[in-house]
């Protein structure tokens, strides 16, 4: 079942990419991005009560970029979030795994699947760290002139959801149109 749906886009977040390519390649049709069910932030430790929380990784926001190269339809995807301390918590460096797939909806398979090690510091007499994730672009084929008919990205850490995305079973919501 997939949980929250996405609705940064990279007009909101350009400096997550660097230097735009030329608009005349851009398409607003990109997959929509899932956060699969239960894996939007990861707590340590996992099962600890309020006041045993050391600190709590979250995604707070996702952006994505779909390039038309020829045949195909390169995707840029970037997620930013941060780290909080927890009232058992300490300043450092803490990290988490944060897996990107891609499936296909036709027949939900996975088309990719990749894995990402995020790091976020909070610094002595701080609450909150952040990270930035660029994950590698994917290319994949142009089934039809709308890729979010033919694919979807689903993001969440590894620890804090099922280890592989799942199958819709129930609601999922659609974001908004880009405008």
């Amino acid at each position: 079942m997939l949980g929250t749906v996405s609705t940064a886009y990279a007009l909101e977040m350009p400096k997550l990419f660097g230097d735009s390519p030329s608009t005349s390649n851009v398409t607003q049709d990109c997959p929509v991005v899932f956060i699969d069910n239960g894996a939007s932030m990861i707590r340590m430790p996992q099962d600890a009560d309020a006041s045993s929380v050391r600190y709590q990784l979250s995604i707070d926001q996702t952006a994505r970029e779909c390039l038309i190269e020829g045949e195909n339809v390169s995707i840029k995807l970037g997620i930013e979030g941060g780290v909080v301390l927890g009232p058992a918590g300490a300043p450092g460096s803490f990290t988490a795994t944060i897996a990107v797939a891609l499936r296909r909806l036709k027949d939900y398979s996975l088309v990719s699947s990749k894995s990402y090690q995020v790091s976020a510091t909070v610094s002595p007499g701080g609450t909150r760290g952040d990270y930035r994730l660029l994950a590698d672009p994917i290319s994949v084929p142009l089934v039809s002139k709308r890729a979010h008919e033919d694919y979807e990205i689903i993001v969440g850490f590894s620890q804090g959801g099922s280890a592989s995305p799942a199958k819709p079973g129930g609601k999922k919501k659609k974001s908004q149109p880009e405008g």
